[in-house]
């Protein structure tokens, strides 16, 4: 009873009583997974296990204000300055008036559709040599700070502890920081001491705004280099609040920016974060092999609890970032940095981010009235006919995006140059026979906008 509160009053390396509380905790982990696997509830009364042990933290979400109704273009053009996300959205579209013309109709139905309406990546977000760099990059422009990296030393089972428990408990069979990331405790059980003053530090920024590498330079800077230390500061500030429900609506969360590949995917930033520092620790202490199988891990485990969520872009954070810490480790070690090119284009999130994924494969489109597309099929190929009746287009690029049976697909995508479009039709050869749909985009010298057709 005595330990299940258990907290490190500061950073211990050895710590028996730490390593005892922890066992504890982590043999509960078992039991409430199969509860949740065969629905038995679990009747025992139990508050939830928010951590309130620090107090540098805010733990309440930030509410943001309920827009007002759409009654006169006066309250659009209010809420639109109200909320600067939904502007971005509409004033594209219809230039901040309500729709009078029906493709500005169509097009503002197309953007309410996709608001709101989050579609996970289908590629990782990680690029992993880009991360390489990245990380290069801030070792060499803080080591001519006078800060010099170290590989330091991360925490494990005392020898105390194990003498008493070892034969007693398979559990012990794996490393303290696996177990401590496994029941989301590292804060409690690992502490760096630098924590309150990362968080300070994170949230002085404003709303999404906060990059990986910024925040990794900050706690690289505050650990003097100590690279495990580094990772595990960042890890705890988020460890914090990983069981907090309005954990995406805390202060600390609105100021960090995505990290994910998808469109219109905001709402899981802060998981995602707390997933890749936490794979990304656990590969640079382990390497980057058992780091990669965690990671699988713990996305099947994941799927198998929550099967009708859409964790796509997490289950690859998971597999990419124990690689991305293992790459991290063998940089240090090595000192490979020092063969590194410096570039600050690395810090970049280009550099180290794939959030460049097509989605328009996905998402609601406006079609364009004046274009008129026909799908032909024959025994060998597709086609697909091309006419404007009002006007002749010249040197227009025609993407074409079928749908075998699947959906439309963007990287099946193949592209047409210099097509004239006119009153007579032009016909594209697309894919192959199977195909069920094709999706265009139209994009043509002097015209002012990408038209858009389906056909079928």
């Amino acid at each position: 009873e005595e330990l299940q509160g258990y907290r490190q009053a500061s950073y211990q390396l050895v710590d028996p009583a730490g390593d005892y509380a922890l066992l504890r905790r982590s043999q509960l982990v078992p039991e409430r997974i199969v509860r949740y696997l065969t629905g038995v509830k679990d009747k025992t009364p139990r508050k939830v296990d928010l951590d309130h042990g620090e107090d540098y933290e805010a733990t309440t979400p930030e509410e943001r204000p309920a827009p007002p109704p759409l009654s006169s273009e006066e309250a659009f053009a209010g809420y639109l300055e109200r909320n600067p996300s939904l502007a971005s959205i509409f004033r594209p579209v219809t230039g901040g008036t309500l729709p009078q013309t029906d493709d500005d109709k169509r097009k503002m139905i197309a953007a309410l559709e996709n608001a709101g309406r989050p579609i996970h990546g289908r590629e990782s977000p990680i690029r992993r040599e880009g991360f390489v760099r990245m990380f290069a990059q801030i070792i060499l422009e803080e080591t001519a700070n006078g800060i010099q990296p170290s590989y330091g030393t991360p925490h494990e089972w005392s020898e105390e502890f194990l003498a008493k428990y070892r034969e007693t408990s398979m559990m012990l069979a794996s490393s303290k920081v696996l177990m401590a990331l496994a029941v989301g405790d590292t804060n409690r059980f690992m502490r760096t001491d630098r924590e309150a003053q990362l968080y300070k530090w994170m949230i002085a920024h404003p709303d999404r705004t906060l990059t990986l590498p910024e925040v990794f330079r900050q706690s690289y800077r505050l650990n003097m280099g100590d690279m495990y230390l580094t990772l595990l500061t960042i890890e705890n500030v988020l460890a914090h609040q990983w069981r907090n429900g309005q954990r995406e609506k805390l202060p600390l969360t609105h100021r960090l920016r995505a990290i994910t590949s998808g469109h219109e995917d905001s709402r899981d930033r802060f998981g995602t974060w707390y997933h890749l520092i936490g794979i990304m620790l656990y590969g640079y202490v382990e390497g980057a092999f058992k780091g990669e199988a965690i990671g699988r891990i713990e996305s099947l485990g994941s799927f198998m609890l929550t099967p009708k969520n859409n964790q796509y872009q997490k289950r690859l954070i998971n597999r990419d970032g124990g690689l991305v810490g293992g790459d991290l480790a063998q940089l240090i070690r090595t000192r490979a940095y020092l063969n590194h090119r410096s570039d600050p284009a690395h810090l970049e999130e280009v550099s180290y981010l794939n959030r460049a994924e097509d989605f328009r494969d996905r998402i609601s489109v406006p079609l364009s009235g004046e274009l008129q597309a026909t799908l032909h099929r024959d025994i060998e190929r597709g086609f697909v006919s091309l006419r404007d009746t009002r006007r002749e287009l010249r040197d227009c690029v025609v993407e074409l995006m079928p749908d075998l049976g699947r959906g439309f697909e963007a990287p099946l995508k193949d592209v047409a140059r210099r097509v004239p479009i006119g009153a007579d039709e032009n016909t594209l050869t697309v894919f192959s026979p199977g195909v069920r749909a094709v999706r265009g985009f139209v994009s043509c010298e002097g015209l002012g906008e990408t038209l858009v057709f389906e056909a079928r």
